[in-house]
């Protein structure tokens, strides 16, 4: 995946605008993507702009619009406007379901009606939720057991692993920070083999967290192929749910973990880190990796069956591609002529490197492109029988 530049510039401006000083705002002009990127990072780890409501659901109400949340808290009721996620997760909580929820939009009261109905259900059952709010708006809601293990968390996990590694060269070759996600992609250069002649690849890892609750905070394998700058995601060295016990809320409604659990947590999840990657990163394994690339090259096609191939592959394997998606993973083969599994694994992979595919895209390119490599060999040659 490519770093969004655009996402960047947004953020830039945003950092700008709350800059203290000319002198701040000045740096934050000339300072480099990766910087912008990180400050943000720390910016909405900032108590001022990130607060968290854990609330008894006899405390929170949908407004008449449908658009907002109200709070009632020790300082008063608040009124927040929710996201796209916060809405989806509030129709999953609730039990009204995505597509009746998005319905009920075009009758005014209605959607507010079904959700505080349900939500008087759950006040019953003595149930909480936690409403995680960023910038004055309703970005998530969440389970009371949400174990809020946020970005700057996971950076400060992961950032050893730089110093510690170093002596394999680290790259950041992308990194993105949306709503709903973090996303990181390093490669080391140290660990460098060739598929074939010509063609290097680098060992890599990929990083991802949500703060929203979409993902685990994980750490997944990357090949990085240096000819066309691609990545291809594989499997999960590390993973850890947003899950812990319950917080009992008590007369309160609002509650925060303690500094030191969150610290303890950040160690505790940094050690096995460095442990799991340390693991992954031997040289054996890594071979092991590039030896089914190399054998990927080995598992070829006629150029006049390369459609139907990755039509077949659409189908059997659910990607979900498109016509158009379809279209571009054939034209990536065709300008390498590569009409192998390796073909098809670099053109789908590619097309998360476009420009205008969201990080969240981009990822389910590459895992996908990963996916046609682990593809059995009796599967496969069952899929070019039929193509």
């Amino acid at each position: 995946m490519r770093t969004n530049k655009a996402a960047i510039g947004e953020m830039r401006a945003n950092l700008i605008d709350l800059a203290q000083t000319e002198v701040e705002k000045e740096n934050i002009k000339n300072a480099k993507g990766v910087n912008i990127f990180k400050a943000e990072v720390v910016r909405r780890a900032n108590p001022n702009y990130k607060v968290d409501y854990i609330a008894p659901a006899s405390k929170i109400k949908m407004t008449p619009d449908g658009e907002h949340f109200e709070l009632q808290t020790d300082e008063g009721n608040i009124t927040l406007p929710m996201t796209g996620t916060c809405h989806s997760q509030t129709a999953q909580d609730t039990g009204v379901g995505v597509k009746y929820y998005n319905k009920c939009s075009a009758i005014p009261g209605l959607r507010s009606l079904n959700v505080n109905a349900w939500l008087n259900e759950q006040a019953k059952e003595d149930k909480s939720r936690m409403i995680r709010t960023l910038d004055g708006k309703a970005r998530a809601n969440v389970s009371s057991k949400f174990l809020r293990f946020d970005n700057d968390d996971a950076m400060k996990a992961i950032a050893p692993l730089f110093s510690e590694f170093g002596n394999l060269g680290v790259e950041l070759k992308s990194y993105n920070l949306t709503d709903d996600y973090l996303m990181m992609q390093a490669v080391f250069p140290g660990m460098a083999l060739d598929v074939r002649p010509g063609d290097t690849v680098n060992q890599g890892a990929m990083i991802r967290n949500s703060e929203v609750g979409l993902a685990s905070v994980e750490v997944r394998s990357l090949i990085w192929r240096l000819i066309c700058s691609n990545g291809a995601i594989g499997e999960t060295i590390l993973s850890r749910k947003h899950v812990s016990s319950r917080i009992d809320t008590g007369e309160e409604n609002a509650a925060i973990y303690s500094k030191e659990t969150i610290e303890a947590m950040i160690e505790s999840y940094r050690l096995q880190l460095r442990d799991v990657v340390r693991d992954a990163l031997a040289e054996e394994k890594f071979e092991a990796r590039v030896n089914l690339l190399r054998d990927a090259t080995e598992q070829t096609f006629s150029k006049r069956k390369a459609k139907k191939v990755v039509e077949k592959l659409n189908k059997v394997r659910g990607y979900s591609f498109t016509e158009d998606d379809m279209d571009m993973i054939f034209g990536n083969m065709a300008s390498e002529d590569e009409f192998s599994k390796y073909g098809v694994s670099n053109g789908i992979t590619a097309i998360g490197h476009e420009d205008d595919v969201s990080p969240e895209d981009a990822f389910d390119f590459e895992q996908k492109g990963q996916d046609i490599i682990t593809i059995p060999d009796k599967v496969w040659n069952d899929i070019i029988a039929a193509a």
